[in-house]
């Protein structure tokens, strides 16, 4: 039976005393599993309410009878409100049908009055032209709402004018019916009998009465007022010599009974117009009201049919154009031909604007770059463009010049930068593939070693690698890089090792185990082993993976990689025209998920408790320290390379029996692990959280079941979530890697790039690297840039560095905190700019005595000290202190390391209490209610 149902009702008077409800807290557990294997029930999940999340609430067993008695209590109780409610409602409705009842009967009561009332007072006016049928239907209609009643008389009169206008049905001479019906005035015509005195607007009622008599009209203005035919007559003769002179009777003897006559005759020209065949003519009339109304005509470029605009045009300058036709024989002509001209005005008008706005730019600024002509057409297209959203700019003398001419500087810098492209690209190999002439004269062969992790892939590899005379080993980590270094030197197979912050030559060594950025392309060897492939289609480092497998100048190129990543190396190597073999391995320990879940206090011996975040890390190794009396060992990507062998050793040597760990543990460490424990199905890709790549996941749960060391690898989670969603996960192979792939700006590329755009600025090299400097191969190469390289190449820039310095630091080990370059980037760079040392001793915040005092100014003060080693290989001149940096680092290392061993729960920053690792806020529930207490009661005295 679901008890969701009974919140809140049993939670408020007189249910609350009757059961005792419990959350986890109170039972004393931290899982739902655990409370159900302690008895309890639980009768309401937890849910979430705005910022906040409620706890689920719980019963002992022994009271569940009674939660089921007091179920059916309120459920009864809820019904009788149900019912009463209803029997209220039915109640109401009925009343408010009587009372409308009583109010339509009223209402009817004052119709038949107030049409008694009417049709007594219109008889005598009415009778002569209108039969009693249609009279009472009119009535009705006026009455219908039951108005005052001079409001129906008002709408009765506008109805009788709209009969007589629709059927002219007049059984007596107009001005007979004229003089018995209505009054005549100055500026209206009294629409009223004797007996009624209600005025009515001029324009309702006597142009339409009196529109089928002219003459007995123009007898009545003679008799009544001179003055009328007078206004009549000037109106006349200001006719255009293209009007019939009915079109001119018609619109003078309706406009003389104005009080203000119009000056001009345009607006009964279009009113003599039908609406239709105005529009069929290309004029647009929005009409405001009879005396006033915009005109618009629309034209258009015959050779551009999208540069078209609508131009309003006020009364003088179509009056104007009309009274300049005199060759029309018909009104519509001239409306037509007005319409032409209209149309060749406006474009002239922009055709002039547009080489005006041309002429206002320097040669300089696209004489070379791009035709005359070609400028006129891009300045008429936005010419057009600021009529659409401005149409009267032509009429009102709008800068039209002004506001096109920074669109017309933009597009000859883009016509600019794409002639600059050409000429960049004709200079360059036009192919990738040909940037690397050495790897192309050897007649390589391809290797793919496809398989999951931990079937043997690299151990198969590094048995050929021995056997021959020369090679290089390229790694995704330096971290790896050592281990290969450490284990072939164990065999006797002497190596050197090259990384960006470390170099060892070992002398007569004719392998290299170096990472991947390092590969040499000028040194040929006999084979070279491309470790993790698959990393090809990261977005930050995928382009030194693309260079290695295209330009590694090697006879033998072996790649180890994931499955998801045959397809693109297949589509490289039918790029390249070379020879391919590959090899499919299989797991050697295989892969179970496990069905049941383990909470922090039953992670196994030889387990990896894995996590996405710092944070989450060090409060996970803390709980389970001083909570579960374990002993685990902490690995994360913040930490040096030297600090994480350190701890892989303390898990190997059995003084850690677990380790918590990011995804930094998926590749370059290969540790005895037994069971691989998600704590977290989410992890945060740089914008949002968000579901863990699949890949990521088949990675991360293959560290599981060492071959030789285990029998199997298992995978599981802290919680049903997140196992049922690993589950899901590894139930079907990752989707195939991106089809295009992400190519960097070598150093050949900057340099043209530089001379053609004549400028050292690293920053605007990049942009246009990443926006113009595609390659006829296209198709299958992008250039990139990381967001993180562009930050860094504007700060260069504001030094007085040669192109060739600011670009040796793209691959430089760069602190990037939130974005913005740490400040000791400014510092090494100066040191270069100013072409003198930095000495070690000028950088004591980053000693080991100084940047001791946290975990985190140790871990930052590490990566400024790598990052000066790095740039002792490039600058030795200006950083000579490799050594101290090397110690400093090494002290710094044994500071992190014995902070690791001491990491602490998480701890609410306010009160100092202990919260849970995975605990959504910033602050504990105690210290968030308490501040909304006080927020509360602040509101109050105020």
């Amino acid at each position: 039976m679901s008890f969701e149902n009974l919140f809140p009702d049993i939670l408020k008077p007189p249910y609350d005393q009757e059961i005792k409800f419990l959350t986890l807290t109170d039972i004393g557990v931290k899982s739902s599993d655990a409370a159900l294997k302690l008895g309890f029930i639980c009768v309401r999940k937890s849910y979430g309410a705005g910022s906040r999340t409620y706890p689920g609430l719980w019963i002992a067993s022994d009271q569940y009878p009674k939660l089921e008695s007091l179920a059916q209590t309120i459920r009864a109780s809820r019904l009788d409100k149900t019912r009463l409610e209803t029997e209220r409602k039915a109640e109401k409705l009925k009343r408010k049908e009587l009372e409308q009842q009583k109010q339509l009967t009223k209402i009817a009561r004052q119709r038949d009055g107030l049409r008694s009332e009417i049709a007594g007072r219109i008889a005598e006016i009415t009778a002569v032209i209108w039969n009693k049928e249609e009279l009472d239907s009119l009535i009705d209609k006026a009455v219908k709402n039951v108005l005052p009643l001079e409001s129906a008389m008002c709408i009765l009169f506008r109805d009788l004018t709209h009969h007589l206008r629709l059927t002219d049905r007049l059984e007596i001479p107009v001005a007979e019916v004229f003089g018995q019906v209505l009054l005549i005035g100055p500026a209206t015509i009294g629409a009223v009998s004797r007996t009624i005195k209600m005025p009515v607007p001029i324009g309702v009622v006597w142009p339409l009465l009196l529109a089928n008599n002219r003459d007995a009209l123009s007898s009545l203005f003679m008799e009544k007022s001179p003055t009328y035919q007078e206004r009549a007559l000037k109106l006349i003769e200001t006719a255009p010599s293209w009007l019939s002179s009915d079109s001119v009777a018609e619109w003078a003897l309706r406009e003389c009974g104005r009080a203000t006559p119009s000056k001009s005759c345009i607006s009964h020209v279009m009113d003599a117009l039908a609406p239709s065949k105005l529009q069929s003519l290309g004029f647009i009339i929005r009409a405001k009201h009879k005396a006033d109304f915009n005109v618009k005509v629309l034209f258009s470029f015959p050779d551009q049919n999208d540069l078209s605009v609508v131009i309003p045009l006020d009364k003088n300058h179509i009056n104007s154009l009309l009274n300049q036709i005199e060759s029309a024989t018909s009104l519509s002509d001239a409306m037509a031909q007005a319409r032409q001209k209209a149309t060749e005005e406006c474009r002239s008008k922009v055709d002039r604007i547009a080489n005006a706005a041309v002429n206002a730019l320097s040669e300089s600024t696209y004489k070379d770059i791009i035709e005359h002509d070609m400028l006129v057409d891009v300045a008429r297209y936005h010419v057009v463009a600021v009529l659409r959203s401005n149409n009267r700019a032509l009429l009102d003398g709008t800068n039209i010049v002004g506001r096109i001419k920074p669109a017309l500087v933009t597009k000859c810098e883009e016509v600019k930068a794409y002639k600059i492209a050409e000429q960049c690209r004709r200079a360059l190999p036009s192919r990738l593939a040909d940037f690397y002439p050495l790897a192309r004269s050897l007649n390589r062969k391809l290797t793919l070693v496809i398989g999951p992790t931990n079937s043997g892939k690299t151990h198969e590899a590094l048995e050929r690698f021995r056997n021959t005379n020369s090679g290089s080993y390229l790694a995704p980590l330096r971290l790896l890089a050592l281990e290969v270094r450490d284990s072939l030197t164990e065999q006797g197979l002497p190596v050197s090792l090259v990384t960006g912050e470390l170099l060892e030559i070992v002398p007569d060594a004719r392998h290299c185990s170096s990472t991947i950025e390092m590969l040499n392309f000028s040194q040929q060897v006999d084979m070279a082993i491309i470790d993790e492939v698959q990393m090809i289609a990261d977005p930050q480092r995928g382009s030194a993976w693309l260079q290695a497998v295209i330009g590694a100048p090697a006879k033998e190129v072996w790649m180890l990689g994931s499955p998801e990543a045959e397809r693109t190396v297949l589509s490289l190597a039918n790029y390249l025209n070379e020879p391919i073999e590959i090899i499919h391995t299989e797991r050697l320990a295989p892969l179970e998920v496990s069905d049941r879940t383990f909470p922090l206090d039953q992670i196994p011996k030889q387990a990896a408790l894995i996590a996405f975040s710092r944070q989450d890390v060090l409060s996970l190794a803390g709980e389970l320290r001083e909570k579960h009396g374990r002993s685990p060992a902490v690995i994360y990507g913040a930490l040096s390379p030297e600090v994480r062998r350190e701890q892989a050793r303390r898990f190997r040597d059995g003084l850690a029996d677990c380790v918590v760990a990011t995804d930094a543990i998926g590749m370059g460490l290969n540790l005895p692990i037994t069971t691989i424990v998600f704590s977290t199905s989410r992890k945060y890709n740089g914008v949002c959280e968000s579901d863990i790549p699949s890949w990521l996941v088949w990675q991360i749960a293959g560290r599981a079941g060492r071959y030789g060391q285990h029998e199997s690898g298992i995978v599981s989670a802290v919680d049903r979530h997140t196992l049922s969603f690993v589950k899901e996960t590894l139930s079907q192979r990752p989707d195939s890697l991106f089809s295009k792939l992400m190519y960097g700006p070598s150093w050949p590329i900057v340099q043209i790039i530089s001379e053609y755009l004549d400028t050292t600025k690293l920053a605007p090299i990049l942009e246009f690297f990443t926006d113009k400097m595609t390659l006829p191969d296209s198709d299958r190469f992008i250039p990139g840039v990381d967001d993180d390289v562009k930050t860094v190449a504007i700060s260069l820039d504001m030094l007085h560095l040669t192109l060739h310095e600011k670009h040796s630091f793209l691959g430089a080990p760069v602190p990037i905190n939130k974005g913005v370059p740490d400040e000791c980037l400014r510092t090494f760079a100066k040191a270069i700019e100013s072409r003198l040392p930095l000495v070690i001793d000028s950088l004591q915040q980053y000693h080991s005595e100084r940047a001791a005092h946290s975990q985190l100014a140790a871990e930052h003060a590490v990566k400024v000290l790598t990052l000066y080693c790095w740039l002792y290989y490039r600058y030795p001149e200006y950083f000579p202190d490799f050594v101290s940096a090397q110690e400093e680092i090494n002290k710094l290392n044994v500071v992190i390391a014995r902070y690791l061993t001491k990491a602490k729960p998480r701890c609410c920053p306010d009160c100092g209490r202990k919260i849970s690792w995975n605990h959504k806020f910033r602050i504990c529930e105690s210290c968030f209610l308490s501040r909304r207490s006080f927020r509360r009661d602040i509101g109050d005295w105020d």
